[in-house]
């Protein structure tokens, strides 16, 4: 069964970048979270749902000549400007869910969401997946630059009735889709301008 969001993300993806230029202040927020998030100039990156790629540049501007990226996203549309975007032979582009493209284990060094994480559906089996993919001592990285209130008003209050039950756990059910698995809680926090979870793979 079709993802009802693709449709929706789809006929957003041709002013997906309008909307969603990172303020200076946001951009600061970017900037802090990426730093802090012991990104190695060789690491092989997964930057899920990518969009239109809001976030390649800041990823390739930490990463070595020998670094990889891979942006994946449920919507094609996002995926084809995100290629029409960027040329750097350090970055790919999938169109697809990572629940169904069966990435090998222990492929990736970085695993990023950034601002996509509310439209999963089974939250707890991408944990399952994340975990899988991951390298030992991998990082997994989910942030927003905004608080959990402030994103899950947001969605309660548009138009479209599929996002409007899209939400933002809380830290403490964050933790709770961690258990059952070695994974390591490097910061957990939710403030007016940063929702930032970030674990480690330790086994």
């Amino acid at each position: 069964m079709e993802n009802p969001r693709k449709h929706i993300f789809n006929n957003l993806a041709e002013t997906w970048d309008e909307h969603s230029i990172l303020t200076d202040e946001r951009l600061k927020t970017v900037t802090d979270v990426l730093n802090h998030s012991s990104i190695l100039q060789n690491d092989r990156i997964l930057d899920v749902g990518c969009g239109t790629g809001i976030l390649i540049p800041h990823l390739l501007y930490r990463l070595g000549p020998n670094g990889e990226i891979v942006g994946i996203d449920f919507a094609e549309n996002m995926i084809k400007i995100a290629k029409s975007k960027f040329t750097d032979e350090r970055v790919s582009f999938i169109a697809g869910d990572i629940l169904e493209k069966a990435f090998p284990h222990n492929s990736f060094d970085k695993i990023f969401v950034f601002s996509t994480f509310p439209h999963f559906d089974d939250k707890e089996e991408y944990f399952k997946v994340f975990y899988t993919i991951l390298k030992r001592f991998g990082i997994l990285t989910i942030f927003h630059v905004a608080s959990s209130i402030h994103i899950n008003d947001y969605h309660q209050n548009l138009e479209t009735e599929v996002l409007r039950n899209d939400y933002l756990p809380s830290i403490n059910e964050m933790v709770e889709f961690t258990r059952g698995a070695k994974w390591k809680v490097i910061a957990a926090e939710d403030k007016t301008d940063l929702y930032q979870f970030q674990v480690m793979k330790e086994e």
